[in-house]
C-alpha cells in the first residue's frame, strides 16, 4: 500500500467500538474534515452508498474467525483491530499486508461477509457421546431497535446470534414464544482499559515485606523482667544515639529496682515501637483522615446549627420590630439567613486556615525573599536605563505628518510618535469621491470621513485631504518593479503619493510619516514604497504588536473610540456606537471562537476616535444613523453615518502610555548570561592584516538554477581615483554586464579599458535575481556613500545584505560577492523589506531586505500561484546588529550583552514574521552562521551569547566567529545566518505527486589534526565550514571531501588572518573555483581559534528539486 493510500485508509478507519453517527452512509461531497478531502481525491471512495452497512455488529475488540479467502481458518480465533465503514472492510490483528510495507502498522483488511462472530464457549455433545467445550460462532446476526443516548452522544442497540455454527439447546420458554425471542444475546467488547500496576521502585515496600510479621503482642503468662520498664528503658538511652539504637544498659541501681517493683509488668523483649505506637503511626492513614474529616464535618454542622439558633432567637426576641421588606421575618427565613451567615463564616475560616498554614510553611519569608529579589532586579534595570543614553543624531526626533483615518490605530500611533520624541506638524487623509459615503478599498478606511475634519480639529493640527481616484490595480505582495522605484499608473497607492507630495510642498520640514498598520503587509509595503520615493521615514509603532495586549493598552491610555462599521461574524448593527471598553469582552470571545482579529485587522470592524491623550477637545456625536448594507448569514455589514458631530472641552489629565520593553524575556536571558559569564580578554590576537595575497579574479559558478559571483572589485586605478561611488558603480556593472555601463560615458579615458566580464548576463540573469549580497568596505565612514550608489540599482524587494569593514588591500575600498537564483516565475522569490521604525525589530539602515526566501521546487502550471510558492526553500537573512528598534540607535555606552541579545531577537522576529506571511506552519532549519565582532576582544562575549542562543533554539550548525575592523553604526556584534524553511516541494517516490514535505538536515563534523570540516546538508544544498591552522603541513592532510565540495560550490569565501602561511595552500584548492578573499583580525569557532577558514555554499545536485 502506498503512503498516500495508507493515509487515506487511516482517515476513514476507526478503532472505536461506539457508533456516534451514521455519516458514513453519506456521499463524500457531503462529508466534512480531512476524511472528506482525501476521499474526494480517491478514484474509488469506498463501496456504493446503498451497499454500506448501517448497524455494525462486528467492532474493534470482537473475536472472529475467517471463513473465506487465503487466510480462512475455522479454528483460529482472531481479534478485530479496526473497521472501515466506507469500504465494509475489517482489519484483523496478526494479518499483515502484502509487499515491502507488510508491517504490524499496515494490516490486511478482510470483508465483513468473510467473518463470523464468536458467541462464546458452550458444552455440546460429541460423536462419542461425552459432551465437549467448543467455540460457538454466529452465522447470522440480528439487532434490537437502536436508540440514542444524548448524554454520551452514542447510538446503542443489542446484538443477537439468530443462527449459530453449532445447534444450541432451545430456550426454556414456552413453545408459543416467537423465534425472535428465542435468540442468544452477544455482549459488546469492554471499552474499559485495564489499570496498569507500576513496577515497585526503590522507595516502595514490597508485598512480602508488608505482610511479614515483625512483632507479636505480649501474652499475659509471659514472665516479667523489671529491667524493661518503659521509664527505665528510655532513661538509660545514650544521649548521642538514635532513639531506636540504644546503648546496652548497665546494672540498675537500688532506687531504680524499687521504682521498678511498682511499675507495670511488661515483657523485656518488647521493642520500643510497642510503647510509642501512637507516635509512630501514620498520621495520613485513611482511617485517621476519615476520622479528621468526620470531626471537621461535625464541627461545621454544629456551627451551622448555632448560627441558625442565634438568628431564630434574635427574630423571637425582637418580635414585630424585625421586618424584612415591611413584614415580620418567618422562621424559615431566619433559617436561610443563618445558613447564609454560616457559609460566609466558613469561607472566612478557610481563608484564615490557609493563611495560617502558609505562614507556618514559611510563606511569609518566601514572599519577602521574592520581593527583595524583584527589587534588586528593578534596581539593576533602572541602573541600566540610567546609563543607556542614546547618541544625539540628525533624525532622532523628526517632524511628522500623520496619515489619519479617524480610527483608533492612526490616532494611537500618533500618541506613540509623540511618546518617542517626535513632533506632529500636520495630518493627511484620503476621502472617497464626492457623493459616496464609502468605497471598497484595499488600502484606506473610508467610512467615518464625515467626521474627519472634527478629528483634526480635536488634534488641533492642519489637515490635508485628497480624493481617491485610483483602484487596486496591483494586488500582489510586492508593489512596483524590482529594478526601479517606479509607480503603477491608476493604482490607489498613487493617490497617497500625490497626497504626501502636497504635504511636503506645504510643509517642507516634514521628515516622517505616522502609519497605524498592525498586521497588513499589503498596506505596509505600499506606504513604505511611497515614503522611499519621497525620502520620508515611516513610523509604525503598532506594527506586529499582540492585538489583545494592544487593545488593552489603548483602553488604559484613555483612548475612547466607538465602532462605526461592522463586517465580521458575530457583529451586528446593535454593536455600532459602542466603545472599545464595552466591546473588549465580545471581541475576545469572537477571537477564541472564530479566530477574529481583536483589533479588526481582518476588516471585522472600523472605529472612530472620540478622545485620546493628544486631543485638545473631546468629540461628541450629536446625530447618527445606522445603515445596513448586507444581512447575509456570513455576517452583517453595517456602518454608522455621522450626520452631526461637535467638540466639547476636556480636562487636561495625565495619561500613561505603555511602551513595550526593548527585550522580551527569552532574549533578556541572553543579555543576563553574557553580563554574568563573558569577559574581555583578547584571545587569538587582534592584529590588522598587513600583507595580502593577490586578489582573485572576478568569476561566476552555476549549479542548476543557482549562480554565484565572487571576488567582484574594481581593477581600474582610473576609476578608483574618481571616488568610492565610481568604484561601487564599477562593481555593480561588473555584476550586471557591460551593456548597462553608464560609466563608459563619464570619462573618455575609460573607453580603452578591457571589456568587463558579463558575469550575470551570460547566465541570462540580472540584478533582480540576486538573493543575497556581501559587501566588504575598507572604512565604515564610506557606508553612507556606498549606500547612495548601491540603492540606485534596486527597487522593490532588494536582496538581503551584510556589510562589514575589513582590512582590504591598499587601493581597494569595496569587494562584493553575491548568490542569485534563476527563478522562472517571479513568485519564487519572496522578500521581507520592512523600512518603518517600530518596536518590532530593526528597520533597514540601507537599501536591502531583512529576509528573502527562494522556492526551489517545480510545480505544474495549474499550481503555480503566489501562495503556493510561499512555502519557500532557502531563507537568506541580512546581518543583524543590536539597534534599539524604536530609535534605530545603538545602546550608549556600547554593551555587548545588550547588542547581542537585540541582534538575536531581531533575527528571530524576522524569521517568525516571514513564516507568518507564508501561511504555512514550518520549522526553520539553520544551515550556517557568521558572528562578526568589532575586534577580537569581544570573542568571549560573542561565544557566550551564541552558546545561550543555541541552547534556546537548538541550532547546532557550522558557526564562524570573525573579528573585523568595524561594524555599521560602530556596533560591537553583527549576526549573519542562512536558514531553510524546513519545507520543500518534492515528488513522492511512490505516487509521483508533488507535495510540500519536511526537510531533515544531515549534520556532519570531521576533525583531524589541525583542521575542522563541519557540514550541514538540507535538501540539495550543503553549507560547509572548513577551518585550518598554520601548522597543518602538506595538502595530504586536507580532507578529500573538501575538494568535492569546492567543485560543487557556487559561493566560496576565504577568511584569513595576519601573516597566515596556510592561505596560499588553501588558495590552490580554489584555483578553479571563484572565491572572495576576506582579511580578518581573528578567526574562531565556539571552542577554539583558527588561521584560515572557508565558508562554502554548494549545490550537490544540479537537477531541479522536485
Amino acid at each position: 500500500m502506498s503512503r498516500l493510500r495508507a493515509a487515506r485508509e487511516h482517515a476513514v478507519t476507526t478503532k472505536s467500538t461506539l457508533t456516534r453517527d451514521f455519516k458514513h452512509l453519506l456521499s463524500p461531497t457531503k462529508l466534512h474534515g480531512y476524511a472528506a478531502s482525501v476521499l474526494v481525491r480517491e478514484p474509488r471512495p469506498g463501496v456504493r452508498q446503498e451497499d454500506r452497512i448501517k448497524h455494525w455488529n462486528i467492532v474493534p475488540g470482537d473475536k472472529v474467525r475467517i471463513i473465506n479467502g487465503p487466510y480462512a481458518d475455522k479454528n483460529a480465533v482472531r481479534e478485530v483491530a479496526s473497521i472501515n465503514k466506507l469500504t465494509n472492510k475489517v482489519y484483523i490483528k496478526g494479518l499483515p499486508g502484502k509487499g515491502r510495507r507488510a508491517t504490524g502498522a499496515h494490516l490486511k483488511p478482510e470483508h465483513y461477509s468473510n467473518l463470523q462472530l464468536l458467541v462464546g464457549k458452550y458444552e455440546v455433545p460429541s460423536s462419542s457421546g461425552a459432551p465437549t467445550i467448543e467455540n460457538v460462532w454466529a452465522t447470522r446476526l440480528s439487532t434490537s431497535k437502536p436508540f440514542f443516548i444524548r448524554k454520551h452522544g452514542v447510538w446503542v442497540w443489542n446484538r443477537y446470534a439468530a443462527a449459530t455454527s453449532v445447534a444450541l439447546p432451545t430456550s426454556d420458554k414456552a413453545a408459543d414464544v416467537p423465534a425472535r425471542k428465542n435468540r442468544i444475546r452477544v455482549p459488546w467488547p469492554s471499552t474499559k482499559k485495564e489499570a496498569k500496576t507500576p513496577k515497585p521502585g526503590s522507595y516502595d515496600t514490597l508485598p512480602e515485606d508488608a505482610l511479614a510479621i515483625t512483632w507479636s503482642p505480649i501474652h499475659p503468662s509471659t514472665p516479667v523482667d523489671l529491667s524493661a520498664l518503659e521509664h527505665l528503658y528510655i532513661r538509660h538511652l545514650h544521649p548521642t544515639q538514635s532513639f531506636f539504637n540504644p546503648q546496652p544498659r548497665q546494672t540498675p541501681g537500688a532506687n531504680e529496682l524499687e521504682e521498678a517493683e511498682a511499675g507495670p509488668d511488661l515483657d523485656a523483649s518488647a521493642p520500643i515501637e510497642h510503647f510509642l505506637a501512637a507516635e509512630l503511626s501514620n498520621p495520613h492513614s485513611r482511617t485517621k483522615k476519615q476520622k479528621r474529616w468526620q470531626e471537621r464535618l461535625a464541627a461545621q454542622t454544629a456551627l451551622k446549627e448555632e448560627f441558625i439558633k442565634r438568628e431564630m432567637q434574635r427574630a423571637r426576641r425582637t418580635g414585630p420590630g424585625t421586618e424584612l421588606g415591611g413584614r415580620r421575618i418567618t422562621p424559615r427565613e431566619s433559617r436561610r439567613i443563618g445558613t447564609w451567615k454560616w457559609q460566609t463564616a466558613l469561607v472566612k475560616m478557610k481563608a484564615e486556615e490557609r493563611q495560617r498554614r502558609w505562614v507556618a510553611q514559611g510563606g511569609e519569608e518566601t514572599r519577602k525573599r521574592r520581593q527583595e529579589r524583584s527589587a534588586r532586579k528593578l534596581r539593576r534595570q533602572a541602573e541600566r536605563l540610567q546609563t543607556l543614553v542614546l547618541a544625539k543624531e540628525k533624525n532622532q526626533c523628526m517632524k511628522v505628518v500623520g496619515l489619519l483615518s479617524g480610527g483608533k490605530d492612526s490616532c494611537f500611533n500618533l500618541v506613540h510618535c509623540v511618546q518617542n520624541g517626535h513632533e506632529v506638524v500636520a495630518l493627511a487623509s484620503l476621502q472617497p469621491p464626492i457623493g459616496k459615503e464609502e468605497i471598497d478599498s484595499y488600502m484606506y478606511q473610508t467610512v467615518g470621513q464625515d467626521a474627519i475634519e472634527v478629528v483634526a480639529a480635536a488634534l488641533d493640527r492642519p489637515l490635508v485631504r485628497r480624493v481617491i481616484v485610483g483602484t487596486a490595480i496591483n494586488q500582489s505582495s510586492e508593489y512596483g518593479e524590482r529594478n526601479t522605484l517606479g509607480s503603477v499608473t491608476g493604482d490607489e497607492t498613487e493617490d497617497m503619493y500625490e497626497l504626501l507630495l502636497t504635504v511636503k510642498e506645504n510643509y517642507p520640514e516634514v521628515e516622517a510619516v505616522s502609519v497605524g498598520a498592525i498586521l497588513s503587509n499589503y498596506q505596509r509595503v505600499r506606504v513604505e514604497h511611497v515614503c522611499r520615493r519621497l525620502g520620508l521615514t515611516p513610523l509604525a509603532y503598532l506594527w506586529q504588536r499582540d492585538q489583545a495586549e494592544l487593545l488593552s493598552e489603548m483602553i488604559h491610555s484613555g483612548l475612547d473610540a466607538v465602532l462605526i462599521k461592522v463586517a465580521g461574524i458575530g457583529l451586528t448593527d446593535r454593536h455600532l456606537g459602542k466603545t472599545l471598553a464595552q466591546m473588549q469582552p465580545t471581541l475576545q470571545k469572537l477571537n477564541s471562537l472564530y479566530g477574529a482579529h481583536i483589533c479588526g485587522e481582518g476588516g471585522e470592524y472600523e472605529t472612530l476616535t472620540l478622545d485620546c491623550p493628544l486631543f485638545k477637545s473631546r468629540i461628541v456625536l450629536l446625530e447618527t444613523d445606522s445603515v445596513i448594507q448586507d444581512e447575509s448569514n456570513a455576517g452583517m455589514v453595517a456602518y454608522l453615518r455621522i450626520k452631526q458631530a461637535g467638540l466639547e472641552p476636556k480636562e487636561t489629565t495625565s495619561s500613561h502610555v505603555i511602551v513595550p520593553s526593548t527585550l522580551d524575556e527569552q532574549h533578556a536571558q541572553i543579555r543576563d548570561t553574557v553580563e554574568e559569564k563573558a569577559n574581555s580578554t583578547v584571545k587569538g590576537g587582534n592584529i590588522p592584516v598587513a600583507s595580502h595575497p593577490p586578489l582573485a579574479e572576478v568569476g561566476a559558478s552555476r549549479r542548476g538554477r543557482w549562480v554565484g559571483v565572487a571576488g567582484v572589485h574594481c581593477r581600474s586605478p582610473a576609476i578608483r581615483e574618481q571616488g568610492v561611488e565610481a568604484e561601487v558603480r564599477d562593481c555593480f556593472l561588473r555584476v550586471q554586464g557591460e551593456s548597462a555601463r553608464p560609466i563608459v560615458r563619464w570619462n573618455n579615458e575609460l573607453i580603452n579599458l578591457p571589456v568587463l566580464i558579463d558575469e550575470l548576463a551570460k547566465h541570462d540573469l540580472n540584478l533582480t535575481h540576486i538573493s543575497h549580497i556581501n559587501v566588504y568596505i575598507s572604512e565604515m565612514d564610506l557606508f553612507a556613500r556606498v549606500n547612495s550608489v548601491y540603492g540606485t540599482f534596486f527597487g522593490t524587494s532588494p536582496p538581503t545584505r551584510a556589510c562589514i569593514a575589513v582590512d582590504l588591500p591598499p587601493g581597494t575600498r569595496v569587494i562584493m560577492d553575491c548568490i542569485a537564483h534563476a527563478e522562472d516565475i517571479i513568485w519564487k522569490r519572496q522578500a521581507l523589506h520592512v523600512q518603518g521604525i517600530s518596536y518590532w525589530a530593526s528597520a533597514n539602515i540601507g537599501p536591502y531586505s531583512q529576509a528573502v526566501t527562494v522556492s526551489t521546487g517545480v510545480l505544474p502550471m495549474p499550481q503555480r500561484t503566489e501562495s503556493a510558492y510561499q512555502v519557500g526553500g532557502e531563507l537568506f537573512v541580512s546581518g543583524q546588529i543590536g539597534l534599539i528598534p524604536a530609535q534605530m540607535q545603538l545602546p550608549s555606552p556600547a554593551s555587548l550583552a545588550v547588542e547581542s541579545a537585540l541582534a538575536f531577537q531581531h533575527l528571530d522576529r524576522i524569521t517568525t514574521l516571514i513564516k507568518s506571511n507564508s501561511g504555512r506552519d514550518w520549522l526553520p532549519v539553520a544551515q550556517g552562521a557568521i558572528v562578526w565582532t568589532a575586534g577580537a576582544e569581544h570573542f568571549d562575549g560573542a561565544r557566550v551569547a551564541w552558546g545561550k542562543y543555541v541552547e534556546e533554539t537548538q541550532y547546532h550548525v557550522p558557526s564562524l566567529f570573525v573579528a573585523c575592523k568595524t561594524i555599521p553604526k560602530n556596533g560591537v556584534i553583527e549576526v549573519q545566518m542562512l536558514q531553510h524553511t524546513g519545507l520543500a516541494f518534492m515528488k513522492d517516490q511512490e505516487t509521483g505527486m508533488l507535495e510540500d514535505k519536511c526537510v531533515v538536515p544531515d549534520v556532519n563534523v570531521v576533525r583531524a589534526g589541525n583542521w575542522l570540516l563541519s557540514t550541514i546538508t538540507t535538501e540539495n544544498i550543503c553549507v560547509a565550514l572548513f577551518a585550518v591552522r598554520d601548522d597543518a603541513a602538506g595538502s595530504s592532510l586536507l580532507p578529500q571531501s573538501l575538494t568535492e565540495l569546492i567543485k560543487k560550490s557556487i559561493s566560496t569565501r576565504l577568511f584569513y588572518t595576519a601573516n597566515s602561511a596556510t592561505v596560499d595552500l588553501v588558495k590552490l584548492l580554489l584555483a578553479d573555483s571563484p572565491s572572495s578573499q576576506i582579511p580578518c583580525r581573528a578567526l574562531g569557532t565556539q571552542e577554539e581559534g583558527w588561521d584560515v577558514a572557508l565558508v562554502i555554499f554548494a549545490v550537490l545536485d544540479e537537477r531541479e528539486v522536485g
